[in-house]
């Protein structure tokens, strides 16, 4: 069975290209990204993931505040906010509305 999602259609795709770039950025030379779905019986689940290095333990508490970086040798020169996860968040939890 399909799996279907009934939400703001320009969100979700602002949440997911948030993340796809993200895993794009922050992957390992010549890494994989992938993109997978499957149906649960109450939602419609995505999953981005890549081969960079990770997110330190430490750091996971902290990745969907604004402006965090857990890279702190990365710069705002790079043309990344820091805000790209924490938007992400706000989104799935109902707190973004236009």
């Amino acid at each position: 069975m399909a799996a279907q999602a009934f939400a703001n259609s320009d969100r979700l795709i602002q949440v997911i290209t948030n993340l796809l770039t993200d895993a794009i950025h922050y992957n390992s030379a010549n890494g994989d990204v992938s993109v997978k779905t499957r149906s649960e019986p109450d939602a419609a689940v995505i999953t981005i993931s890549d081969t960079g290095g990770g997110i330190a333990e430490a750091d996971i508490p902290r990745i969907f505040d604004r402006f965090y970086r857990a890279d702190k040798a990365r710069s705002r020169a790079e043309g990344h906010s820091g805000l790209a996860l924490a938007i992400c968040k706000a989104i799935m939890d109902g707190g973004w509305n236009d």
